[in-house]
This record gives C-alpha cells, structure tokens and sequence, in this order.
C-alpha cells in the first residue's frame, strides 16, 4: 500500500533556487567577491572559494580570532570597531572595513570587506545571529592610489617651489628695476634744470649716465624673461654632442673670438642627455662670465674639458678670471646674486643656468678662490646609450 504525492511545485522551487543561486554566485565571480558569514554565538567564520583565494587559507572556517592574527596589526582595532557597530541590537550599522592580510606566503593585500547583520527578538531580547558579507582584494587599486598621491604631492612640491620662486622673483625684478629708471629720472632732472647755464661736456654726461641706466634696465628685462620662460617650458632630453656645440658658439660668438679670448676644448667631450637649447644658455652663461670677470687689461683665459663619471658626464669651465668672494660661494647661483658690484651684470645669468640644470636632471657646481679664477662643472646623464648599458 501506498500514496503519490505531486511534488511539482517544491522541485519547480528547488529549481529556481538552484538558479537563482547560480546567478548570485556569477555575479559574485563577475565583480570577483568572496562570500563569508559570521556567526556570533559561534564565534566562527565559514567562508567560499573566493575568500579562500584572497587569503591564502586552504580551510574553509575558523574562529573569528585567529582571522584577526592575520590583518596588519594597526588595522585590527578599526575592524573590531566596524564589527561591533554591525551587530549592535540598538543602531546597527552597515559593515565596511578596508585593512590589509598578511598571507602565510608572506605577501601583503588590500581587502575590502562589507557586510550586514540579521537580527532575532524585540526590545532587550533583541540579538545578532549572524554578519554575512563580501570580500574584495583591492591591492591593484590601493597601489594605484598610493602612486597618485605620490605623485600629486610631488607636483605639489614643484607648483609651490615654483609659486615661492615667482614670489622672490616678482619682488626682486621690481626693487631692480627701479634703480636704473629713478637714476634716468634723475639724471633728466639734473639736465633739464641745468641746462640753460651748462658747459657744452655736462649735457653729455648726464646723456651717457641715462644710456648706461636704460641699457641695464634693458639687460634686466632681458634676464628676467629668459628665466621666466625657461621656468615654465619643457625641456625635452636628447642626446647631445656638448663638444660640437661648444665649438659651434666659439666660431658665432663675438666675445669668444680669439682677438677677445683664449678658449681652449681639451680633448672630446662625451655625450650628454639634454636639451639642445638649454645646454646653450648655461655655456652661454657662464663663457660670458669668463670673459667678462677680468682683470682690467688682462685677456681671459678659459680651459674646457669633459670626464666622465660611472653614468654622469661631467663638463669644466675654467678661467683665469678675478674668482668669486667665499662669502659669496654658498648663493652665487641665487637669483640677483653679485659678487663684484664694479662689473656691469644683473645677477640673473647663474641662477638660469643652475635652473636649466634642474630641469634637464642635472646638477651645478663652482670651486673658486678670490684673485685665482673659478672652476664650474656641469653634471649630465651620459648620452652614450651603449655605453651606459655596458655598465
């Protein structure tokens, strides 16, 4: 004897929860989440494959405790604190904690886990049974944002470094630019005033003082708006023939002509990584200095060569000249920094080149005494590609 019973309907049901559990577990894959599930009473949590993953565990549950031993220690005590805020009866929060696992590999991942609790009872009966939730290793995107803030923090640097040197600047090249324009005032002044009584020789004085103030104050315009435009551009790297382009200036340059100055490249100068154009305001500069920081009557002499120093080249110009005053070597490459107020010069000219040198990954340098010349070397990445490679 027996019954039949139409169980349709319950394995219709069965169905659709196998299917609908299918599609959740997809969907858990797609975002590439693992399951877990707290139970309070318990103390235990069980997890699935995904979880196992992250982890790195091959079990498949363990007392909430010994998950714990395995999250960096400073993060520890802000999961407890979201887990209690989670299974608090009163006011129960979504759970959400970011913290990092240390694997029995002994890598270190970034995990994100959220979750939320159920509860059982009313009132002072009311009671957690359980936290179930969703892992997610985020260790790509913690990296990523650890690069960004690294490098919005090095920009930052940079835009304030730049902001600061603005500011000096901006100060500076106003105080400057008055002296020459109150010593044209006043010199016009003078003339107009004397003259109706003056000799013929005065007026032409006092013309040659206005020329002198105004070309100076051209001289400052000029350095200024070098050293605010090689601020702002990019300075494109390449390798560069430093020797054939300090013999391209010798053979254009007026004031390096052998009838004005002696200037001897010893040897070849290697390759360098950098711009073109920037290389040439630096030599520029400093040959200029040079030639100009003589003693009267005497006629510069000037020595170029070039070493080169593991994967650094480094470039010497030495002079014969009138040297620099030791006060004056710890900020002789500041901006509006002179050391002999008797030559003509605006003080702008080395702190261009030593920012020119920033900005092609290079760096400045002089040795100098007073009355016995000066020795500046300019430090550059090789421009020698296989040579830097065979090291």
């Amino acid at each position: 004897a027996g019954v039949n019973v139409d169980i349709t309907k319950r394995k219709q049901a069965e169905q659709e929860q196998q299917r609908l559990a299918a599609q959740r577990q997809l969907a858990l894959d797609a975002a590439r989440l693992g399951w877990w599930h707290y139970d309070p009473a318990s103390k235990l949590v069980t997890w699935d494959e995904r979880y196992r993953e992250i982890f790195g565990v091959l079990d498949r549950q363990r007392p909430i405790e010994e998950i714990l031993t395995r999250l960096h220690p400073d993060d520890v005590p802000p999961v407890r604190v979201a887990i209690e805020a989670a299974l608090n009866p009163v006011d129960p929060k979504p759970f959400f904690a970011e913290f990092r696992i240390l694997r029995d590999d002994r890598s270190v991942r970034w995990v994100e886990a959220r979750g939320i609790a159920t509860f059982e009872g009313k009132g002072d009966d009311r009671r957690p049974t359980s936290l179930v939730g969703t892992v997610q290793d985020i260790t790509e995107r913690k990296q990523f944002q650890a690069e960004l803030e690294r490098l919005v923090a090095e920009r930052t640097a940079k835009l304030q470094e730049l902001v600061t040197e603005l500011e000096h600047f901006s100060y500076t090249i106003t105080h400057d630019m008055r002296a020459p324009l109150r010593a044209m005032q006043g010199f016009a002044d003078l003339m107009s005033e004397t003259c109706g009584s003056c000799s013929e020789q005065e007026p032409k004085g006092f013309l040659r003082r206005i020329r002198t103030s105004a070309s100076r104050m051209d001289s400052l315009i000029t350095d200024a708006l070098n050293y605010s435009r090689t601020v702002r551009q990019e300075l494109t790297l390449l390798p560069v023939d430093a020797g054939a382009l300090l013999r391209g200036m010798l053979d254009s340059y007026p004031e390096l002509q052998p009838s004005k100055a002696r200037v001897e490249i010893k040897g070849d100068i290697p390759l360098v990584m950098g711009n073109e154009a920037g290389l040439t305001q630096c030599f520029s500069n400093l040959l200029n200095n040079a030639v100009k920081f003589v003693k009267p009557g005497n006629s510069p002499q000037i020595r170029i060569w070039g070493e080169t120093r593991g994967q650094w080249v480094r470039i010497w110009i030495e002079d014969d000249g009138i040297g620099i005053p030791q006060s004056m070597n710890p900020r002789i490459f500041d901006m509006f920094s002179r050391g002999h107020q008797s030559y003509e010069g605006t003080g702008i000219g080395l702190a261009l080149v030593r920012k020119v040198m920033d900005r092609m990954g290079g760096k400045v340098g002089v040795e100098s005494q007073e009355g016995r010349g000066s020795r500046f070397w300019l430090d550059l990445k090789s421009g020698d590609t296989r040579a830097a490679y065979a090291r």
